[in-house]
């Protein structure tokens, strides 16, 4: 898979604001775990918490659906903060090797605000990555 390039992250920042109004969106990170069979010798660390084997499938992917990353093969066991912690995608967007958007000005405000991927409550809040609401609350739920 190539390397995302500065041009095809502009265009999806670009999309998710046509697409789905949400500005300032790079990509979505996620992970799947991909039922196994028990592997010899190493299958403790295929279990994962769902109760099965599987080995790890973690994709970032940009307004359209397509993958812009893949990691593939990450053991069961692991969290997707642990995963993503030990990929060459975090390596990269650590030391700055990932070609991140600048910060850009948030429609209809004089706010510049920096560009983001957006993941669930199993990764870590960073600069460049920030999670989503983990639960809904209504507002009669508040009073």
């Amino acid at each position: 898979m190539p390397f995302p390039t500065a041009e095809l992250l502009e265009k999806s920042v670009n999309d998710y604001q046509q697409l789905w109004n949400f500005p300032n969106c790079v990509a979505i990170i996620g992970g799947k775990h991909v039922r196994i069979k028990c592997p010899k010798l190493l299958g403790w660390r295929h279990f994962n918490y769902k109760g099965f084997f599987s080995v790890i499938l973690q994709g970032l992917v940009d307004a359209r659906y397509k993958f812009l990353s893949v990691g593939i093969g990450a053991y069961g066991r692991q969290i997707d903060g642990g995963v993503f912690s030990q990929s060459n995608l975090y390596q990269h967007l650590e030391s700055g090797i990932f070609p991140f958007p600048h910060p850009k000005q948030i429609p209809w405000t004089t706010t510049k605000l920096p560009c983001v991927k957006l993941g669930d409550q199993g990764y870590p809040l960073k600069d460049y990555l920030m999670r989503s609401y983990s639960t809904y609350r209504s507002c009669s739920s508040l009073s």
